[in-house]
C-alpha cells in the first residue's frame, strides 16, 4: 500500500439528492366553505390553469340542511398573487334532488386542464325521472365552458335507455336489479373534448359496467362488458368503481380503458385494461389485468395510467387503500412498470409512512412534470392518517420508473394555518396545474370533512454549477500564500419563471495550517452570468504534517421560495511537495510484523488481545506512515486515537515521518466475537506517501486459535413420573411429558446439539407411545428438531442414577430390540451458566395396547418403565457426550384369586387360637379376684379414723370455745 505524491489538485464533490421538497408547505392558500357546514366541500376537485388567472372547480356533494337535497359545485378563481373568489354553479339546483340522503351531485368530476374548458360533473345517486321507486341510475351534466356559469348544461343520463330497473330472471331463476342501481358517474374520465368514460358499478346485481359516451353526439357509444344475464362469479364485484383512460401504445392514437373492480377476484380486487372494436360495440377486448393479493384490501379502488419514465410507454398505479399492512387499513399502492403496451414488470409496493388507519392510496393523481426534470410525477393521498387529519405523498418519476421512496409528505400540520382543525385531507385532490405562472405545476388538496381546500404551490427550481480552483498545484517549502478562485453559474428550469437573480451564502472552511480564517460571503448572482470571486489564503510556517492541505466549501441559497439544485459542497486538497530526491518521490523500504501476548484465546474467558505492531523503514523518509489492520467481525479497537475505522478495517497513523524502527501497541476488545469462531486472523499492511520497495515485507498476518472451555450437563424427568394402571380396564390413554434440561459450566458458549431417543413400541403394527409434540427452547428462542426412526442400541448401564427394580420391572428403552424415534436438535447457543435449553416431548401412551403387548411379562412383574434418553454432545465427535434419562413408571394392578381351602381353614384356626389364649390367661390367674377382701378391710379402717377425728374436735376445739364464751358473759 502506498500513496504517490502527484502535482494535481484533488476535488471531492458532494452532490445532494435532487429536490427532496418541491412544494411550498409554508405558504398555502386556504379556501373555506363557511356558508353551509358539513357539505363535503372539496370531495372532488378540478384545477384549470390560465395565463393570468386559474380556476378551481370544487364539488360539495352533501347538503347537511336537508338530507334529500342535492349537492353543489363551486367555481373558485385564483389570481397569481393568491387571491380567491368562489361562486356557486346554479346547475346543481336544476337537477331533481329528491333522492333520499341526497343525489351526491359533485361527487365526481373531470374536464379540460385549461380555463374556459369543458367540465363534466356527476350525481351517481340521482333517481330516474319516470320512476316511482328509489332507484339510483345516476345523472351527469356537461358544461362546454366551465367559466360560463349561466349557460344551460347538457343533460347526460348514461343509463336512461339502457334497460329496465329490475328484470327476471337471473341464473337462479330470481328477479334481479338490472339498471336500477347502476349509479352511472360513480367515477368519470374525460379523455377528449368529445368523449367521456363513466363507471357504473351497480349494474346487474352490482356486476358493474363502464360506459363510453360521446359528448358531441349526446349518445352512448359502448357499455362494457356486455352481459345478457348477470354472471354469478361477478356478483358484487363493482366493476367500474374506478375508471381511467390512456393511450398505452406510443405509436397509436387509440385510447384504452382502465376499470377497477375492488370486490372481484374473491374480494381481493382486480383491475382490467381493455378496449372495444368499433364494429362490435358489445365485445370487450382485454389487454391485460392485475389481481390483488389481499382479501378486503379494495385493490382497484383507485387507478392511474401514466408514463413516469418518459419512454412513451404507460405505467400503471393501482390503489388498495384497505390493505392491512402491519396493523389495519394502512393502505398500499402498486406500481407496474410497462415494458410495452401489453406487458408490465413485477409490481413495486408503495406504502407512504405505513401508519395505522391511513388508507394510503385512496386517491392517485398525476402532477405532470412539476419539477421539469423530464419525468411525470404523482401524488397519493392517505386521507385518514394521523387520527383522520390526512396526508398526501409526492412520488417522483425517473428513467427507471417511479422512485419507491416518497420525496415529500404534505400534511396540514406543516401548513402555516394556526390551530385550524383539518380532517379528511387528501380524499379530494386535483391534477397538477400551474396557478402562479412560474412554470411549475401546483396542486389543490381538499379536506372534505372540514369543508376546506388547500392550494399548495411548487417552488421555482434553478440549476447551478460551482467551481473552486487554487492558483498553485502543490505547496512547497517556501510557499506562504496562494489565491483561490470561486465561480458560480445558475439557470432556471422554467422559461415562464420571472426570477432574475439569486442570493447565495458561500462558506469556506480553511485547513488548520492556514493563517487566514474561515470565510462567510454573500453573493448575488444574475441569471445566466458566470460570477467569480478570488480569495487569498495565507499559510503558517512549515509543519511536519504534510498531508494535503484541505479547504471545504459549503453553499446555501438565501433567496426564498426557490429550490436550488446543484453541488452543495466541494473539498479542495492541495498536496505538499516534500522533496524526497530529485524526482520528488520518497522511495521507502517499509516492513511490518505482528506480535501478541497470547498463543491461544479462550472464548468467553479472554476479553482482549494485546497486539504489538512492529514497523521498520530502511529507505528514504516515510511521510504519513500508516498501518492498516484488518480484523474479524466482532473485534473492536478500544482507543481510536489517530485511527480511522471502516467496518472491520482500521487505518492508524504510526508516524508523520518515519526513519528507522518504531513499535506501537493496540488493544482489541474481543467480547463480541461469535460463538462459532475458531480462529482469529489479524492482517496488517504498512504504507506511506512514498513508493515502497516491492521486495520488502509490507504485509503481515497473525493467527490466534480460539479454544472452548465449557462442559455441559443434562437433567431429565417425566411429568408425571408414574401412573397406576388397572390392567383389566384400559380405559384412557396416558399423557406423559418427558423433559430434558441442558446447561453448561465454564465461560465459553455451548452449542446446543442434542439427540433425544424415545422408544417406538409397537403392537400389531400400531405405535403404543405416540409423539404428540416436541418443543425445544432457549429462553424465548425456539430450537428446531429433525425426526427419524432408527434401530439404535444404547446401554442403560451408562446411567448411574437409573433407580429401577430390574427384577420386577419391564424396561422399555432403546437398550432393547425396540426401534426408537430420534430427534436431533441443534442451532442455538448457551452463553451463560444460568441459561438452560429445555426440551419437552409430549407423548400419549395407549393403555390397552400396552397391556396386550406385555401381557405375558406382567404375570411375573408389576412395573413397566419407559426410559427416554437424551445426549448432549461436548464436541464434534460421537463419543464425547453427556446423557440423561427421563424415567416414567407404570404400576400395574392385578386381581389374584384366593383358593377355597383358605376360606374353610381360616375360621377353624381362629377358634383354636382363641382357646389357647384364654387358657394361658387362666394359668396366669388372670380371672381370680384377690383384691376384694383388701378393699373391705380398708373400708373398716376409714370408718374408725372418722370416729377418732370427731372425738378430737369435740374435746380440743369445740368445748374450749364454749367455755370461753360463758366466762365472758
Amino acid at each position: 500500500m502506498h500513496y504517490t505524491v502527484v502535482i494535481i489538485v484533488y476535488l471531492s464533490v458532494n452532490v445532494f439528492p435532487v429536490i427532496s421538497y418541491s412544494f411550498n408547505s409554508e405558504n398555502v392558500i386556504l379556501i373555506n366553505q363557511d356558508s353551509v357546514k358539513n357539505t363535503y366541500f372539496s370531495y372532488s376537485l378540478l384545477l384549470q390553469a390560465g395565463e393570468n388567472a386559474s380556476s378551481l372547480i370544487v364539488g360539495a356533494p352533501k347538503n347537511s340542511n336537508k338530507l334529500s337535497s342535492g349537492g353543489d359545485v363551486y367555481k373558485c378563481d385564483i389570481s397569481p398573487d393568491g387571491g380567491t373568489t368562489c361562486i356557486q354553479y346554479p346547475a346543481g339546483r336544476m337537477i331533481d334532488s329528491s333522492t333520499p340522503n341526497g343525489n351526491f351531485f359533485g361527487m365526481t368530476m373531470d374536464g379540460d386542464d385549461h380555463i374556459n374548458g369543458a367540465l363534466v360533473v356527476c350525481a351517481p345517486r340521482t333517481l330516474p325521472s319516470n320512476s316511482q321507486l328509489n332507484y339510483l341510475r345516476g345523472y351527469c351534466i356537461y358544461l362546454r365552458n366551465s367559466s360560463d356559469i349561466t349557460q344551460q348544461p347538457v343533460r347526460i343520463v348514461p343509463l336512461e335507455n339502457a334497460g329496465s330497473d329490475s328484470t327476471c330472471c337471473d341464473y337462479g331463476g330470481k328477479a334481479y336489479y338490472n339498471f336500477g342501481f347502476g349509479m352511472a358517474g360513480f367515477d368519470v374520465s374525460f379523455f377528449s373534448e368529445n368523449d367521456v368514460l363513466f363507471g357504473a358499478p351497480g349494474v346487474k346485481k352490482f356486476n358493474g359496467v363502464t360506459i363510453s359516451y360521446s359528448l358531441r353526439h349526446s349518445r352512448l357509444v359502448s357499455m362494457l362488458p356486455y352481459r345478457s344475464l348477470p354472471n354469478p362469479d361477478d356478483d358484487d364485484t363493482y366493476f367500474g368503481y374506478s375508471v381511467a383512460t390512456a393511450k398505452f401504445s406510443p405509436n397509436s392514437e387509440d385510447v384504452w380503458f382502465v376499470a377497477g373492480a375492488p370486490r372481484a377476484n374473491n374480494l381481493k380486487g382486480k383491475v382490467t385494461i381493455y378496449y372495444y372494436d368499433v364494429g362490435a360495440k358489445e365485445k370487450i377486448n382485454v389487454v391485460t389485468s392485475f389481481d390483488g393479493d389481499e382479501m378486503g384490501s379494495y385493490f382497484g379502488a383507485s387507478v392511474l395510467p401514466l408514463d413516469v419514465s418518459n419512454d412513451g410507454i404507460v405505467n400503471m398505479l393501482v390503489g388498495a387503500p384497505m390493505t392491512k399492512g402491519r396493523s389495519w387499513d394502512e393502505g398500499c399502492v402498486y406500481f407496474y412498470r410497462g415494458l410495452h403496451e401489453k406487458s408490465f414488470l413485477r409490481k413495486i409496493e408503495l406504502t407512504g409512512s405505513s401508519k395505522v388507519g391511513s388508507r394510503f392510496g385512496s386517491a392517485i393523481v398525476s402532477l405532470g412534470d412539476f419539477d421539469l426534470d423530464g419525468y411525470n410525477d404523482v401524488a397519493i393521498s392517505a386521507p385518514y392518517e394521523d387520527d383522520g387529519k390526512g396526508a398526501v405523498y409526492i412520488y417522483k418519476g425517473s428513467a427507471e420508473g417511479l422512485i419507491d421512496q416518497f420525496s415529500q409528505r404534505l400534511s396540514p400540520g406543516d401548513f402555516n394555518i394556526g390551530q385550524t382543525i383539518v380532517k379528511g385531507f387528501g380524499l379530494g385532490i386535483s391534477k397538477g396545474q400551474d396557478t402562479d405562472g412560474n412554470g411549475h405545476n401546483d396542486i389543490a388538496i381538499g379536506a372534505y370533512k372540514t369543508d376546506q381546500v388547500f392550494i399548495v404551490r411548487s417552488y421555482s427550481i434553478i440549476d447551478y454549477q460551482i467551481l473552486l480552483h487554487p492558483d498553485i498545484s502543490s505547496i512547497k517549502n517556501d510557499t506562504s500564500q496562494f489565491n483561490l478562485r470561486f465561480c458560480l453559474l445558475y439557470t432556471k428550469r422554467s422559461d415562464k419563471d420571472i426570477l432574475k437573480h439569486v442570493d447565495f451564502l458561500v462558506s469556506l472552511n480553511m485547513d488548520y495550517r492556514a493563517l487566514t480564517g474561515n470565510v462567510a460571503d454573500r453573493l448575488t448572482v444574475k441569471l445566466g452570468a458566470n460570477q467569480c470571486k478570488e480569495y487569498s489564503v495565507q499559510l503558517k510556517e512549515t509543519m511536519m504534517d504534510i498531508s494535503p492541505f484541505q479547504i471545504d466549501l459549503r453553499l446555501e441559497t438565501i433567496t426564498k421560495d426557490i429550490i436550488a439544485n446543484g453541488e452543495k459542497s466541494i473539498d479542495v486538497r492541495i498536496p505538499y511537495s516534500h522533496g524526497c530526491g530529485d524526482d520528488n518521490i520518497c522511495n521507502t523500504d517499509l516492513s511490518v510484523g505482528l506480535e501478541s501476548n497470547r498463543d491461544t484465546l479462550v472464548l468467553g474467558g479472554d476479553k482482549q488481545i494485546d497486539l504489538k505492531v512492529l514497523v521498520n523503514n530502511n529507505g528514504e523518509p516515510a511521510y504519513q506512515c500508516v498501518v492498516m489492520l484488518v480484523v474479524p467481525i466482532g473485534i473492536e479497537l478500544r482507543n481510536l486515537k489517530d485511527c480511522i475505522s471502516t467496518d472491520t478495517n482500521y487505518t492508524c497513523l504510526i508516524s508523520e515521518k518515519l526513519v528507522g524502527f518504531i513499535e506501537q501497541d493496540f488493544i482489541f476488545d474481543i467480547r463480541d466475537i461469535t460463538a462459532n469462531t475458531r480462529n482469529i486472523e489479524i492482517r496488517a499492511e504498512v504504507g506511506s506517501l512514498g513508493i515502497n520497495n516491492p521486495g520488502s515485507n509490507q504485509k503481515s498476518e497473525l493467527t490466534l486459535p480460539v479454544v472452548l472451555d465449557s462442559f455441559p450437563y443434562i437433567v431429565g424427568k417425566s411429568v408425571p413420573d408414574h401412573i397406576d394402571l388397572d390392567i383389566k380396564k384400559y380405559k384412557e390413554d396416558m399423557e406423559v411429558v418427558h423433559q430434558f434440561s441442558i446447561g453448561k459450566n465454564g465461560p465459553s458458549p455451548l452449542e446446543v446439539n442434542v439427540d433425544i431417543l424415545i422408544p417406538a413400541v409397537e403392537y400389531d403394527g400400531e405405535i403404543i407411545s405416540n409423539i404428540v409434540d416436541v418443543v425445544g427452547k432457549v429462553g424465548d428462542i425456539q430450537i428446531s428438531c429433525t425426526k427419524s426412526l432408527i434401530e439404535n442400541k444404547i446401554s442403560l448401564s451408562d446411567f448411574d442414577n437409573l433407580n429401577i427394580a430390574v427384577n420386577r420391572t419391564v424396561i422399555v428403552s432403546c437398550d432393547s430390540d425396540t426401534r426408537c424415534f430420534k430427534f436431533s436438535c441443534k442451532g442455538e447457543y448457551l452463553y451463560s451458566s444460568d441459561q438452560l435449553a429445555v426440551f419437552k416431548i409430549e407423548t400419549s401412551i395407549n393403555a390397552k395396547l400396552l397391556g396386550l403387548k406385555y401381557k405375558n411379562e406382567l404375570t411375573l412383574k408389576d412395573l413397566i418403565a419407559f426410559v427416554p434418553v437424551a445426549y448432549q454432545r461436548t464436541s464434534t465427535t460421537e463419543s464425547e457426550r453427556v446423557g440423561a434419562t427421563a424415567v416414567f413408571l407404570v404400576f400395574v394392578q392385578r386381581l389374584v384369586m384366593v383358593p377355597l381351602w383358605v376360606y374353610l381353614l381360616a375360621p377353624i384356626l381362629g377358634v383354636i387360637l382363641l382357646i389357647l389364649i384364654i387358657y394361658g390367661l387362666y394359668m396366669c390367674h388372670f380371672f381370680e379376684r384377690i383384691y376384694k377382701e383388701k378393699l373391705e378391710q380398708e373400708k373398716i379402717l376409714i370408718s374408725d379414723d372418722a370416729s377418732i377425728e370427731e372425738e378430737i374436735f369435740d374435746n380440743v376445739v369445740f368445748r374450749p370455745m364454749q367455755e370461753n364464751a360463758m366466762t365472758e358473759k
